[in-house]
């Protein structure tokens, strides 16, 4: 993990965490975006909140073979069988409803192409 600090690091006073949190993960996490939120926060203060010594030293332990703490993966979701039935039946609902919807569109399509035929028809007999 971390080696000792130097003492030039050492002597620096401490800061509160206040706003520096937000800047100081931002600039960590965009360099080891697997890192363990919890573990920067605890190593920051010993940087005094300064995110480029973090990361060099982060850096530096890398090359010598250490590695940093990540962050757990993100449980999966377990999906109950009752989600996928549910799933099921509203597919089978909207497929009914589609094809219900496509039958009346052609039962109409068929009816004003009826109505146009016997309207065309009566017109050729009257002319």
């Amino acid at each position: 993990m971390l080696r000792n600090l130097d003492e030039s690091q050492a002597a620096l006073p401490a800061v509160t965490t206040g706003d520096k949190w937000p800047a100081f993960w931002a600039a960590v996490a965009a360099v080891f975006p697997d890192i363990c939120p919890d573990y920067a926060q605890e190593r920051a203060g010993q940087f005094n909140w300064s995110a480029d010594a973090f990361i060099s030293r982060l850096l530096d332990n890398q090359e010598a073979g250490d590695s940093y703490p990540t962050r757990a993966p993100a449980p999966k979701r377990k999906r109950d069988d009752d989600d996928d039935d549910e799933e099921e039946e509203d597919k089978k609902a909207a497929e009914a409803t589609v094809r219900e919807d496509t039958e009346k569109f052609l039962q109409k399509k068929e009816e004003r192409a009826r109505k146009s035929f016997d309207y065309f028809a009566a017109y050729t007999k009257a002319a």
